[in-house]
């Protein structure tokens, strides 16, 4: 079972072999929107988003840190500069990771109203 399968299968719970009949046209759309995704295995594709994850955590950390330190520094210029290299770099960690294993976060909704799970689906041509 390729890792697109594993996905579907794990999204919809299916079990048995009949089913995958019922989720081959999610498969092939999946595939074909994400190319790089469906080459990839299982240990490729977790040693990748493990990589992003360490660098959004480590940017993470550094930035509370700073946050931290500006609390009771407030006056510090290098502190200030100092955050904002770390929060870019934090934000552009999470933009590399959304861009390829989907967003992290719901807050990065932005429109007038609730629709994160009514926007298209990456397989029916979304994001």
């Amino acid at each position: 079972m390729d890792i697109v399968t594993g996905i579907i299968k794990l999204l919809f719970g299916s079990k048995a072999d009949k089913d995958r009949k019922a989720i081959e046209p999610y498969v092939n759309k999946i595939k074909e929107v994400y190319p790089s995704i469906a080459a990839l295995s299982n240990d490729e594709l977790r040693g990748r988003s493990q990589a992003l994850m360490k660098q959004i955590n480590e940017a993470s950390f550094a930035v509370d840190e700073a946050v931290l330190f500006l609390d009771t520094h407030p006056e510090n210029q290098d502190a200030l500069r100092y955050y904002q290299a770390v929060r870019d770099m934090r934000n552009q960690a999470i933009a590399a990771y959304e861009s390829q294993f989907g967003p992290l976060r719901y807050a990065d909704v932005t429109s007038s109203s609730w629709d994160w799970v009514t926007e298209k689906w990456p397989w029916e041509g979304g994001c």
